[in-house]
């Protein structure tokens, strides 16, 4: 099964862009302003979104799951970034920045939302930074199937 994350949509105050405040003092990826007013809930993003990874790869041996349903702006992200870790994982590269800039370049964005783009290849960078955390070893396989 996978795991959805669903959090309460996020307005940048200033210019309305719809975004994930996924760290503390992150600034609108649109207008480049830092809202005060960010709840502690959005903290834990990149944290959820490693688990959704790990999961979907545990349990179907890509990011990507058979099914998915994107209902919200935290569930359009997750399926980006699953798409984005399923290519990395069939073209094997040493210069993941190069791969990532044009993977994300080949994908049509409207002008209301390309500051997406941006924004988008910087939660790749975080959980990139973290990569060792996406890992699955034999034995979480084996135990993952054993599992009742």
């Amino acid at each position: 099964m996978s795991h959805h994350i669903r959090l309460k949509e996020y307005n940048c105050p200033n210019c309305n862009a719809l975004y994930v405040p996924y760290k503390v003092d992150i600034p609108c990826p649109n207008c480049k302003k830092i809202s005060d007013n960010i709840s502690q809930e959005y903290l834990g993003f990149i944290d959820e979104l490693i688990i959704s990874l790990r999961i979907n790869k545990l349990n179907c041996g890509r990011y990507l799951p058979d099914a998915w349903y994107t209902g919200s702006f935290t569930e359009y992200i997750q399926e980006v970034v699953f798409h984005i870790f399923d290519a990395l994982d069939k073209n094997k590269t040493d210069t993941v920045e190069v791969f990532i800039k044009k993977y994300l370049d080949s994908i049509e964005w409207d002008k209301e939302s390309i500051y997406r783009k941006e924004y988008i290849h910087s939660i790749f960078l975080e959980i990139y930074s973290r990569k060792n955390e996406l890992s699955v070893s034999l034995w979480t396989k084996i135990l993952h199937k054993l599992s009742f």
